[in-house]
């Protein structure tokens, strides 16, 4: 069983996510405050009609929206971040070129997945 005092890289990530949402009006925004701010920009700024018969699948289409370094999350867009990233959530201080590999191809998806998972949690 997981201690409290160490939650799992999915608690964290989670955790990492929402903090990445700032909203400048509300310091104080709760955890599904922030998720629909993230979702209003997104559907404002790229989830229009064209994206989605060009993107049809949500999760592939908000990926693509988090690759155009989107103004209302602060997540890391470079290799070596998202590498320090998954070596914070983990726990772990090094990673073979294999794992590095799959954290960067896997690391847009993980995030898009991650995000829809708590705008349905919060909705």
């Amino acid at each position: 069983m997981k201690s409290i005092n160490n939650p799992s890289p999915k608690i964290k990530l989670i955790v990492f996510l929402l903090d990445s949402i700032e909203i400048e009006e509300n310091e104080n925004a709760t955890s599904s405050e922030k998720i629909k701010f993230f979702f209003d920009c997104y559907d404002k700024e790229f989830n229009h009609d064209y994206n989605k018969r060009y993107y049809p699948n949500e999760q592939e289409r908000l990926k693509n929206y988090l690759q155009g370094l989107p103004s209302c999350i602060n997540i890391p867009f470079y290799n070596w971040d998202i590498i320090e990233l998954y070596k914070d959530l983990n726990g772990i201080k090094t990673l073979s070129s294999k794992k590095e590999e799959s954290v960067l191809k896997y690391y847009w998806d993980k995030i898009a997945f991650t995000l829809l998972q708590l705008k349905r949690k919060f909705n």
